[in-house]
C-alpha cells in the first residue's frame, strides 16, 4: 500500500513538471504581455551615473518587478525634465539645481532618489598659476549650456570666495573640455568624474573646484 501510495506520489509530481516545462514558454510569453511600459530619460550621454540601470536591464530587474523599461538616449536639445513635465518619459535623471528651477517655474517634477552622495561637480579651468580659487575667475569667460541658473549658481561661488560675481557667459556648441583645450573659454561647470578623468587620460592638465566646497 504505502509503495503504491509513493509511486503515485512520484507520477504526481513527474506529471507537474512536465506541464509546467511544456508551458514553459506560454507562460513566459503571457509574463511579457502583461509588463507595464515605462520610460526613462538619460541627462547625458551614457556613464558610470547609468551603471544601475543597465545592469537592471541586463539582470532582468525591471522585468521581475512587471517593467518593460525603454531607456530613451540624451538629448542635446531637450532636457529630461521637460521630457518627463511634457509626459513625454516617465522618469528620467536630472540635477539639483534644474529640479529648483523647475520648481520655481511650476513645473510639476519632483525628485525621488540620489544616484549619488552628493555633488560631484566643479568649476573648471586650464592648470593657470594666475587662477587659485573661485575669485580669479572674476571677468573670465564662462561656457556655458544656456540654462538661466547657470550664472547665477556660479556668480555665487565666486562671490563666497571674496570675488566679485560677474562672469562673461558663452553657450557651448563644442564640448566643455574641447572649449577649453582651445581656449575659447576660461571655465566651465564640469564633472570630477569625467572632464577631469578624460583630461588626464590625455595628458590635459586641470584645476577644479568642487561645488561642495563653496
Amino acid at each position: 500500500m504505502k509503495n503504491r501510495i509513493f509511486v503515485l506520489l512520484i507520477i504526481l509530481l513527474l506529471g507537474i513538471g512536465f506541464y509546467f516545462y511544456k508551458n514553459k514558454s506560454y507562460l513566459n510569453k503571457q509574463t511579457v504581455n502583461t509588463l507595464t511600459k515605462f520610460s526613462f530619460a538619460l541627462d547625458w550621454t551614457p556613464n558610470t551615473n547609468h551603471t544601475g540601470l543597465y545592469v537592471a536591464q541586463n539582470k532582468g530587474y525591471f522585468r521581475d518587478e512587471g517593467l518593460e523599461v525603454d531607456i530613451l538616449p540624451y538629448s542635446s536639445s531637450v532636457s529630461p525634465d521637460v521630457l518627463v513635465a511634457t509626459g513625454k518619459a516617465d522618469a528620467g535623471v536630472g540635477f539639483t539645481e534644474w529640479i529648483i528651477a523647475d520648481n520655481a517655474q511650476g513645473s510639476p517634477v519632483i525628485s525621488i532618489a540620489g544616484i549619488l552622495a552628493h555633488n560631484t561637480s566643479a568649476l573648471i579651468t586650464l592648470d593657470n598659476p594666475n587662477i587659485k580659487s573661485p575669485k580669479d575667475l572674476e571677468n573670465k569667460i564662462y561656457g556655458g549650456y544656456g540654462a538661466p541658473l547657470e550664472q547665477a549658481v556660479v556668480g555665487e561661488i565666486i562671490k563666497k570666495d571674496g570675488g566679485k560675481p560677474k562672469i562673461k557667459s558663452l553657450s557651448l556648441d563644442i564640448g566643455a573640455l574641447k572649449a577649453l583645450e582651445t581656449k575659447r573659454v576660461d571655465f566651465i561647470w564640469g564633472y570630477l568624474g569625467w572632464e577631469v578623468i578624460q583630461a588626464k587620460r590625455e595628458g590635459v592638465k586641470l584645476k577644479s573646484f568642487p561645488i561642495v566646497d563653496y
